[in-house]
């Protein structure tokens, strides 16, 4: 057999390997920042420290170069009957300027709030109560913050238990609230005098912006059918309760993505240029490529599943995917965020951080070198045909 034919062959083979390495090898997941509890939100500082929200106690901990610190950073007075609890924190996007981390909060009420943080010598201040009066319930209480491309603070809610206040514009349940950093209404929000962005929504559990493009996206619960992934868009009516799914209406904004039986979608994340978010009731981690004008849902697949619920998906500055279930906090190796699904029921396998491994420092900065083993991208299978192709080219142009 001709050399060439060997090497082409050859390199088929690898590209076999490696696409079957692709859809049906379970992952190894590298956990980090070990002892938390209940993680359900990560937030990074631009140096690089990463902040840990506890749902049950209450703590918001630290945790520099994977490894947490044992006394926390704040720790908040919260009620955690049912869903209540420390729900979410968003770091200020000037934090330099203005170092605070805002949080979502039950308070013995129960009532929802959004308390600030500021940052005060590596220690949290005492926190100061900036939107309050958010409806409260042992179910939907929402609970995401995220700044957007246009510094406000936005604020997702559930409808409390009582789905009627989820239309209701003077009622900051079942919404997603817009707010200034102060707690202010901003003069521009679609309806004067309220905080609310959109209405209609039962329980939203994620919510991300775009970048570059600054589109918002959320996922949110139906009761027994009809979880969906929407793109948000200010003044909207999302339809519950009195619509599930798509309702085929001018005056309804209809969902990008919607599942029955329920999965209950998780948090979102864009990393490298992709949106990413988990679900509870599976434990997989989705993957979902928008259209060029980002209306549409072009192409979804499932990647890994774990052995529980997906809390939060984020993308860290070390150019890591991250997420969390209620025993840890993981990064995802990059080669599973390429595949194009996994084969039946392929687990995904946490693994420690190795004792005694040193960390050589701060985070690179975005673009900058990776640390050695630590290689964003990696030849997949595509690769490996593409070189096979080029090669067969050039043999077939010397006969």
């Amino acid at each position: 057999m001709p050399t060439v034919l060997k090497v082409l062959l050859l390199l088929l083979l690898v590209a076999l390997v490696a696409g079957a390495r692709g859809q049906g090898e379970a992952v190894q997941l590298e956990r980090v920042a070990e002892g938390a509890s209940f993680p359900v939100d990560l937030a990074w500082a631009p140096d690089g420290r990463m902040f840990v929200a506890e749902r049950f106690t209450g703590k918001i901990r630290l945790a520099e170069y994977g490894i947490l610190a044992l006394e926390p950073w704040a720790r908040l007075d919260v009620v955690t009957q049912g869903e209540q609890g420390l729900l979410g924190i968003a770091v200020d996007p000037d934090w330099n300027q203005s170092p605070y981390l805002y949080a979502y909060i039950t308070a013995p009420g129960p009532v929802n709030r959004v308390v600030r943080i500021r940052d005060g010598g590596g220690r949290g201040e005492t926190p100061e109560v900036i939107f309050k009066n958010i409806p409260a319930s042992t179910i939907h209480n929402g609970g995401i913050l995220a700044f957007g491309p246009d510094g406000k603070l936005y604020i997702t809610t559930g409808d409390a238990n009582q789905p009627a206040l989820a239309q209701d514009v003077k009622s900051a349940a079942g919404k997603v609230l817009r707010i200034e950093k102060t707690g202010a209404i901003p003069r521009d929000n679609p309806w004067p005098g309220s905080p609310a962005y959109t209405r209609g929504h039962r329980n939203v559990f994620g919510l991300a912006f775009q970048p570059g493009s600054g589109r918002a996206y959320i996922t949110e619960n139906g009761p027994s059918r009809d979880d969906e992934f929407n793109h948000l868009l200010p003044g909207l009516n999302y339809g519950w309760p009195d619509y599930l799914g798509r309702a085929g209406r001018s005056d309804v904004a209809d969902p990008l993505l919607t599942w029955t039986p329920n999965i209950a979608p998780t948090q979102v994340a864009f990393h490298n240029g992709s949106l990413y978010f988990g679900d509870w009731n599976q434990g997989d981690l989705h993957r979902a490529t928008l259209s060029a004008g980002g209306t549409r849902v072009e192409d979804h697949v499932t990647l890994l599943r774990m052995e529980q619920g997906i809390l939060d998906v984020a993308s860290g500055p070390d150019g890591w995917l991250y997420l969390t279930t209620p025993s840890g906090i993981y990064r995802v190796p990059d080669w599973a965020l390429q595949r194009r699904g996994y084969a039946g029921d392929t687990r995904a396998t946490p693994t420690p951080t190795p004792a005694g491994l040193e960390y050589p420092g701060p985070p690179p900065a975005p673009g900058a070198p990776r640390p050695t083993g630590a290689s964003p991208r990696s030849p997949g299978p595509e690769a490996w045909l593409a070189v096979a192709a080029l090669l067969a080219a050039v043999a077939l142009r010397r006969k």
